[in-house]
């Protein structure tokens, strides 16, 4: 069970990365509300930024792990901290924000990215107690704790 879902979330990442940009751009209309930029604009900036953070992991991520695997993890961190600062950025020039008001926004942004990512997941606890997933899963966990406690 527990090895289809990590098949599942990495045949899936890129599905699961572009269902996020509309999200993203729903949750930046609603924080970053102007009158002069509508949803597709919002759209716009995060599939720039989205696919400029797809080809530097790409094209980085893949020296990352040939020369030092072991600090894939940090990259992949780094790069997320870097494409933060790149939507601060990008955020601040196009809405013309004070430093003040940027750092309000972006606050505003993760609560609403919070209460929308704890919704989402809810709603998958939901579908996955309906569809018998999570007793699954509760079965291999149990399973795979028996086994570690009689290694010990």
């Amino acid at each position: 069970m527990l090895e289809n879902s990590s098949n599942s979330s990495l045949e899936y990442g890129s599905l699961m990365l572009s269902a996020m940009i509309p999200l993203m751009a729903i949750i930046s209309l609603i924080v970053f509300y102007d009158k002069n930029y509508n949803f597709t604009e919002h759209i716009i900036v995060y599939l720039y930024s989205m696919s400029a953070l797809t080809i530097i992991s790409i094209l980085f991520g893949q020296i990352v792990l040939l020369i030092i695997p072991e600090y894939y993890l940090l990259f992949a961190l780094i790069l997320y901290v870097a494409l933060f600062i790149y939507h601060c950025y990008a955020f601040k020039r196009i809405f013309k924000l004070s430093a003040g008001d940027l750092i309000l926004k972006m606050f505003l942004f993760f609560i609403a990215f919070f209460v929308f990512h704890i919704a989402f997941g809810i709603i998958m606890a939901i579908i996955m107690f309906i569809n018998g997933d999570f007793q699954q899963m509760m079965k291999a966990q149990k399973a795979a704790k028996e086994v570690a406690l009689a290694f010990y």
